[in-house]
C-alpha cells in the first residue's frame, strides 16, 4: 500500500500580498455580477481580493487557461477571526459548469479548489449563502495554473456523476483528489481489474479539522453495493472499503452527501489490488442463495455496507459443538451495533450473538446435531446505529470439515 503522504502545501502559491492586512496585488472591478463581466487575473497577477457589500452583491473573477492544466485556486478571509460570517465560492467552466465549491467562513484556514482544465476561460464567483450572516470583512485569492503531466492525474475529472462519465484511477496512478462541488454533486471513479482479485480502497481527507460534515463512500460494481463507509471530516485515520470480485471487470467509487452537512474539502483516493487469498466476503450475498461459501480455517473478513445489508456466509459442520467468534476491526465506539446468528438450511435462527463497535472477540458455540450446510448472518441490530467497520469472523477446525483455500 502506497503511502498518503501527500501535502496540499504542493497546491498554494501565495504571493507576496497574502500576509492580513496588506493591500492586495489587485482588487475586484465592479459590476463583477457575471461571469462574463468577471475582473481578469493570471498566478502572475499575485492575490487578489473582493467584498461583498450584500447579500445580493456577486463577485466574479476571470482566469485564463492555455492548454490542458490542473487549475487551483487559492482562497482565505483577509483577517481569519470568527465573527459568524460566511460566503460561498464557486469554481466554474467556461460551459458554466460547476467544478467545485466551497464555503468561506470568517475564520476559515487558506483552502483550495481545483479542476483538470481544458483551454478556456474560467470563473471564480463569490456569493452570499442564504439564511446565513453575511462575510464581512474582504476575501483573498490567487491562481496556480500546472501543466505538467503529472499535475493531471492527480485530480477528478468534471463531470463524473455517473459510471458512464466516471474518472479512470488505477494502482500505478499518484494519490487521486477529489471533492463535492454542492450538495448534489456525485463523484464515480472507476478501477478496472483485468482478471479476479482483491481491491482496497483507502479514503482520507486532506485535513482532521472538525466541520460537522461527511459523505459517503461506496464501492460498486455499477448494480450491487460491495462496501460503504461513512467519511466525516476529522476522522482519525484513512478509511479502508474492501472488495473481492471473482471475475475481475470495473468497480466504481462513488461519493455523494450523506445524512449530514456537505463536506466540501477534499478528498485523497489511493487503490491497491493484489491476487485473492485468505477468506474474504464476496457481495452481493444478502441471501440464504447467494451465500460466500468459506471453506476454512481461517478469519473472514467483511462489512455491512448500509443499514439494510445482511451478510450470509454457507459452512459446511459436522456433529458436535462449532465455536464462531466475531471482533470488531478496531475497539474505536461509534454506537453500532450488529448481530451474527448461525441459521439452517430452511432460514431458522439456531443461534445469535450482539456485538458492539467497541467489543473484544464475541464467541458463539452451537451444538451441531445433523451434518450439514448451515449458514452465518451478520446484519445490523434493528433500531441500533450502524456499525461502520469491518468485522472478522473466526471459523476454526474442531469438529468443523475444511479445508484449505477459498471458494
Amino acid at each position: 500500500m502506497r503511502t498518503m503522504a501527500v501535502s496540499s502545501a504542493i497546491w498554494l502559491s501565495l504571493a507576496s500580498g497574502a500576509a492580513s492586512g496588506q493591500i492586495p496585488n489587485f482588487f475586484e472591478i465592479e459590476p463583477n455580477n457575471s461571469c462574463a463581466t468577471g475582473t481578469v487575473f493570471a498566478p502572475a497577477s499575485g492575490v487578489g481580493g473582493g467584498h461583498l457589500f450584500d447579500e445580493n452583491d456577486v463577485d466574479s473573477f476571470r482566469i485564463a487557461v492555455p492548454s490542458a492544466s490542473k487549475l487551483v485556486i487559492n482562497i482565505w478571509p483577509e483577517n481569519p477571526v470568527w465573527d459568524g460570517g460566511v460566503a460561498r465560492v464557486q469554481l466554474l467552466a467556461p460551459s458554466g459548469t460547476l467544478l467545485a465549491g466551497h464555503g468561506v467562513k470568517s475564520d476559515s484556514n487558506q483552502f483550495t479548489m481545483a479542476a483538470i482544465a481544458t483551454a478556456g476561460t474560467y470563473c471564480v464567483m463569490f456569493l452570499a449563502v442564504p439564511s446565513y450572516q453575511l462575510l464581512s470583512e474582504e476575501y483573498r485569492l490567487s491562481g496556480v495554473i500546472d501543466a505538467t503531466a503529472g499535475a493531471l492525474l492527480t485530480h477528478e475529472i468534471e463531470p463524473n456523476d455517473t459510471v458512464l462519465t466516471a474518472t479512470s484511477i488505477a494502482e500505478i496512478d499518484p494519490v487521486k483528489w477529489a471533492q463535492l462541488a454542492s450538495d448534489a454533486d456525485v463523484d464515480y471513479l472507476r478501477i478496472d481489474l483485468p482478471q479476479a482479485g482483491d481491491l482496497l480502497v483507502s479514503v482520507d481527507v486532506e485535513n482532521r479539522s472538525y466541520e460537522g460534515a461527511a459523505l459517503i463512500a461506496d464501492l460498486t460494481d455499477g448494480s450491487s453495493v460491495l462496501a460503504g463507509r461513512l467519511v466525516s471530516s476529522d476522522i482519525n485515520t484513512a478509511l479502508n472499503l474492501r472488495a473481492r470480485r471473482i471475475a475481475g471487470g470495473p468497480v466504481y467509487i462513488r461519493m455523494a452527501r450523506s445524512d449530514f452537512i456537505i463536506m466540501d474539502k477534499h478528498v485523497l483516493i489511493d487503490v491497491t489490488t493484489a491476487p485473492a487469498t485468505g477468506l474474504a466476503e464476496v457481495e452481493p450475498n444478502d441471501s440464504l442463495p447467494a451465500a460466500t461459501h468459506l471453506i476454512g480455517p481461517g478469519e473472514v473478513i467483511g462489512q455491512l455496507s448500509s443499514a439494510t445489508d445482511v451478510d450470509y456466509y454457507r459452512v459446511s459442520l459436522v456433529a458436535g459443538v462449532a465455536n464462531f467468534q466475531l471482533r470488531p476491526e478496531n475497539a474505536n465506539y461509534d454506537g453500532g451495533v450488529i448481530v451474527i446468528q448461525l441459521r439452517d438450511s430452511a432460514n431458522a435462527v439456531l443461534a445469535a450473538r450482539d456485538v458492539l463497535s467497541d467489543a473484544a472477540a464475541i464467541s458463539m458455540n452451537v451444538g451441531i446435531g445433523t451434518p450439514g450446510d448451515y449458514y452465518l448472518v451478520v446484519q445490523r441490530k434493528p433500531s441500533y446505529q450502524l456499525f461502520d467497520k469491518h468485522y472478522l469472523i473466526t471459523i476454526p477446525a474442531g469438529p468443523m470439515v475444511f479445508a484449505n483455500g477459498f471458494e
